[in-house]
């Protein structure tokens, strides 16, 4: 269950990685988006969904820059918010992206297999009713 103060917490994340990591010079010339991030009820962690648009791009290695500067992003982070911790950064690739193309492919197929069966010319549309008759009846 959210709360607000985890909702919060959650967009400080996600609003200060998103400038932290177009600035890592590793990442440069990658195109990371952030898709989420889902802060704890104790805000001892936060998970940060991430995606690449560049599919032939390693993920490990992407993985791998984010968790290098974890400590320091965490650091950063954690000096401009106002909490007793600051929440361990947790990197994860989002899948939505690509069960969602996935699904648009399927959906394209089953429209290129199945064709269309009815006409639009040869839709029955209900009898307009007469304006003299109680339309209650």
């Amino acid at each position: 269950m959210s709360t607000r103060r985890t909702i919060r917490v959650s967009e400080i994340v996600r609003k200060e990685l998103s400038g932290l990591i177009t600035k890592a010079i590793e990442l440069e010339g990658v195109l990371v988006t952030i898709s989420g991030v889902d802060t704890t009820t104790d805000l001892k962690q936060s998970t940060v969904f991430v995606s690449v648009l560049d599919p032939e791009l390693d993920r490990d290695y992407v993985l791998s820059v984010l968790h290098k500067y974890r400590r320091e992003w965490q650091s950063i982070i954690g000096r401009k918010m106002v909490t007793k911790a600051t929440p361990q950064l947790v990197f994860r690739f989002d899948e939505a992206m690509e069960r969602g193309d996935r699904v648009i492919g399927i959906m394209r197929e089953i429209d290129l297999l199945v064709p269309a069966t009815v006409a639009p010319d040869s839709v029955n549309v209900a009898p307009e009713a007469d304006e003299d008759e109680d339309p209650r009846r």
